[in-house]
């Protein structure tokens, strides 16, 4: 995903069924919002988007993955490999989930990754964004 200096940014990632959206309106988190299937192929790019974002060293990086409908194998782990990026950078990340996508983080233990948030407005209160 290509992020110009536009408040509001979006790409698909590579044919995987996956779009995100990067929301900047906010003075000090970035917000990613994915719609669709998560899964190894598109996992790099979402990892790569959350990363272009920590270089700008928000204090809180959103993963509203309330539109996710499917997480597998390797899209559980691209979420792991942006955690990890993120505790490294010492920037909080906040995820957002609800229906199929809480199913996947609750059931596939990705619930350690962060605080897990019903709404982006939620998430952005309890992180002072």
């Amino acid at each position: 995903m290509h992020v110009d200096d536009k408040r509001t940014a979006t790409g698909t990632a590579s044919g995987a069924g996956l779009t995100m959206t990067l929301d900047r309106r906010y003075e000090h988190a970035r917000v990613l919002r994915l719609r669709g299937v998560l899964t190894g192929d598109s996992a790099a790019a979402v990892r790569d988007a959350v990363i272009a974002q920590l270089a700008l060293v928000p204090a809180v990086v959103v993963l509203d993955l309330t539109g996710v409908t499917f997480v597998d194998r390797g899209g559980a782990e691209g979420l792991w490999c942006v955690a990890e990026r993120a505790e490294r950078a010492d920037i909080d990340l906040r995820l957002v989930a609800s229906g199929p996508a809480w199913m996947h983080l609750s059931t596939g233990g990705l619930l350690a990754l962060g605080g897990v948030y019903p709404t982006v407005e939620e998430a952005l209160r309890a992180s002072g964004g």
